[in-house]
């Protein structure tokens, strides 16, 4: 698995991490993220991915266009 940038929120009592992947071509796979998804889903709190296209929720992960990456 390849997660580009790991966010955390830094509570103590509820840790929540939230994976980043960049994707910068039009088309592209989630397959690495899709595992860490699956392999950690208690501990992820929101999946992200920054992308080149417009905003759009893909399977509970939110794509993000790559200028709005300061909203993180």
């Amino acid at each position: 698995m390849e997660i580009d940038f790991i966010i955390s929120n830094g509570s103590t009592l509820k840790p929540k991490i939230y994976p980043i992947e960049v994707k910068s071509g039009k088309r592209y796979t989630t397959i690495s993220l899709n595992r860490f998804i699956e392999k950690y889903p208690k501990r992820i709190g929101r999946a992200y991915i920054i992308h080149t296209k417009n905003l759009a929720i893909k399977d509970n992960i939110l794509c993000i266009p790559s200028y709005m990456t300061i909203c993180l």
